[in-house]
């Protein structure tokens, strides 16, 4: 069975759920991996259905196609993970054997979308700030890169953890010397920043730093900050 590039996204209000118990069937089915990005190929496998018999696959409770087991009762779905408006989300997949349809499993994957959120966003621009990210796939640590003109500063965030690779740390992403300006903040695996690469995952703001007088009348990079998400 082979239900290629799925189209989920027009779907997502009805079938998007919470976490549901697991059916107590004889027959299975499993995918390949815990978590998807948008856009990841999403690969399940059934077992033990009706060899040679059709079988349905549904989303949510919506049919997304029929299929035909193998002689050993096997079949294979694959679709594309669509991209989210939130964060996270589950989607449960059900097979159901269309001779028996009694006979039916279930699996529930997770959907994540890509996204990093730094705290605070205002004050001094050298104080230290949290970084959450998630659905970065394409490595197993996290880096920044903050560029102004041709200057780039690569700066490593923190290890990427769990399913949906996720990672939480606390960094000082501008030293105290930070002159007012525009800049680029970039989000990636990568340990330099390397412009124009296509298939990198990268979250980009932009990040606009005004001066301001201290006690004494000098002017220093200070309180005004304007970050501006410009591309995922």
């Amino acid at each position: 069975m082979s239900l290629s590039r799925v189209v989920l996204s027009a779907m997502l209000p009805a079938l998007l759920m919470g976490p549901a118990n697991a059916h107590a069937q004889s027959l299975a089915l499993d995918a390949d991996r815990g978590c998807y990005g948008p856009g990841q190929r999403i690969s399940l496998t059934g077992y033990g259905f009706t060899p040679d018999g059709d079988v349905a696959l549904s989303a949510g409770g919506q049919q997304l196609g029929i299929g035909i087991a193998d002689y050993d009762g096997i079949f294979a779905a694959s679709l594309r993970a669509p991209a989210l408006p939130f964060f996270e989300a589950e989607l449960r997949f059900t097979a159901t054997d269309q001779t028996y349809l009694l006979n039916r499993a279930s699996t529930v994957v997770r959907l994540t979308s890509l996204g990093v959120r730094v705290t605070p966003a205002t004050g001094d621009p050298a104080r230290p700030r949290r970084i959450r990210a998630r659905g970065f796939f394409g490595g197993r640590t996290l880096y920044a890169h903050v560029r102004r003109g041709d200057r780039v500063r690569n700066l490593r965030i923190g290890p990427l953890r769990g399913a949906c690779r996720r990672a939480d740390a606390t960094r000082r992403l501008f030293p105290p010397s930070t002159d007012p300006g525009a800049y680029k903040l970039h989000f990636d695996t990568s340990r330099r920043f390397e412009p124009g690469v296509g298939g990198v995952a990268r979250i980009t703001y932009a990040v606009t730093i005004a001066s301001a007088p201290n006690r004494s009348g000098a002017e220093r990079a200070s309180h005004s900050e304007r970050w501006t998400l410009l591309a995922p």
